[in-house]
């Protein structure tokens, strides 16, 4: 299929390249470890930005059509200020909060980032969320008395603000279980979690596809047992190369069932064999003793 330079097709483009890139950084960092935490959570809102006002418009009216000026123009006042925390780092770090007074640029730049963040908001969720948000501030200027500048240097010059713990919580765990669920979802994996309670419950669905592929109705059942009892062996650490082998001889099975059948290829026959290359790439992350039956292991450390 011929790629046509349009300007969707660019921003689809672009949208997927962050997409992948912001999966890519929060994977990399599970494994060396999340910096420090201006920087960490500073890109995780990068990302999220970015990407909120490539994908929403300013109205559901304009939901589906390409960005305009104001939505591209609303991308770029939601990053410069996370850019130039990035580009100040040492002067944010080494700065006293609440006793240092706040530049012009921290003032300007502070407030764009509130203002944009629950323009964000109100794209992705509706005005409920942005509306008590403005409610809290204004308690806490017009009643609670705090100071604006010192509310401010809060919100936008601490970890304790826009870049506290709800932010920490959704770059370190929350974005990693949607890319997990994500994963699931896409793969067929959840489905096939499905697919097992199903047949322990004789779910009628369960029973008619199981027919179909040429067992017989009481078979249903034990099927389902074995699936379940090899993942339980693999999920459990002690039993887990035990698990993975009878589940790769479980998957075998499904491989024979569809290559019987003429089903295609890549979406049907193949599948099991995806799923069993995850299942022991996962063992072998969490086995560093399953590496040293490698080869290909053995010759690198040598």
């Amino acid at each position: 299929m011929k790629f046509e330079l349009t300007h969707a097709n660019i921003v689809r483009v672009v949208i997927g390249i962050l997409g992948v890139s912001m999966a890519l950084y929060h994977m990399w960092l599970i494994w060396v470890g999340a910096p420090e935490a201006i920087m960490f959570r500073g890109t995780h809102l990068l990302f999220a930005l970015a990407l909120t006002f490539l994908v929403y418009r300013r109205t559901t009216a304009q939901s589906g059509q390409p960005p305009t000026l104001l939505d591209y123009g609303c991308l770029i006042l939601a990053t410069a200020p996370v850019i130039y925390l990035f580009v100040n780092y040492d002067y944010v770090v080494n700065r006293i909060y609440y006793v240092d007074d706040l530049t012009t640029a921290d003032m300007v730049l502070g407030t764009i980032l509130v203002v944009m963040i629950l323009e964000a908001t109100r794209r992705v969720i509706g005005p409920a969320l942005p509306l008590t948000a403005l409610v809290f501030l204004a308690y806490g200027i017009f009643i609670a008395g705090v100071e604006p500048m010192r509310l401010l240097d809060q919100l936008y010059m601490t970890t304790e603000g826009i870049f506290g713990i709800p932010l920490s919580v959704s770059a370190a765990y929350v974005l990693i279980f949607v890319m997990f669920g994500s994963f699931m979802e896409r793969t067929g994996t959840g489905q096939l979690f499905m697919d097992f309670a199903m047949k322990l419950a004789l779910h009628p669905a369960a029973v008619e596809g199981t027919t179909e592929l040429g067992y017989p109705e009481h078979a249903v059942l034990t099927i389902g047992v074995l699936g379940l009892l090899c993942w339980v062996l693999y999920l459990v650490p002690r039993t887990a190369v035990l698990g993975a082998i009878l589940y790769t001889g479980y998957l075998g099975g499904a491989v024979a069932t569809h290559v019987r059948l003429d089903a295609p290829l890549f979406s049907h026959t193949l599948f099991p064999v995806y799923v069993g290359a995850l299942l022991w790439l996962g063992l072998f992350l969490r086995e560093p003793r399953l590496g040293e039956l490698l080869p290909l292991r053995k010759a690198a450390s040598e």
